[in-house]
């Protein structure tokens, strides 16, 4: 994953990137990790949005466009403050958030 950590390492503020894949039960991988940010905390929801857009425009080359793999635990971290990528979409009916919420979120595919 190092493409994809190192695309979100290119984001404004951030000064680490820790994003791994992983088995995620039946065919598909989980993506979880952490972003760590060098900006004031009421900043921070603004760059973990801006950050994992990075990343997602580079999953998604990766995955070839797969919509299924699930997103667990993204976070994005500065001055003890945590928020989770999960906050930036709206699940709508599904159960699971996967890396398509993310594709349509930021128009990609």
């Amino acid at each position: 994953m190092a493409e994809v950590n190192e695309a979100i390492a290119a984001a404004p503020g951030v000064t680490g990137s820790e994003i791994s894949v992983g088995p995620g039960g039946g065919l598909g991988s989980s993506i979880m990790g952490s972003i760590s940010f060098d900006v004031p905390a009421d900043r921070l929801r603004e760059g973990v949005d801006e950050a994992w857009r990075h990343g997602v425009q580079v999953l998604h080359q990766v995955f070839e466009g797969a919509r299924g793999n699930l997103v667990q635990g993204v976070s994005g971290i500065t001055q003890g403050k945590e928020f989770f990528v999960a906050e930036l979409v709206d699940l709508g009916d599904s159960t699971a958030l996967t890396i398509g919420h993310f594709y349509d979120r930021y128009g990609i595919g």
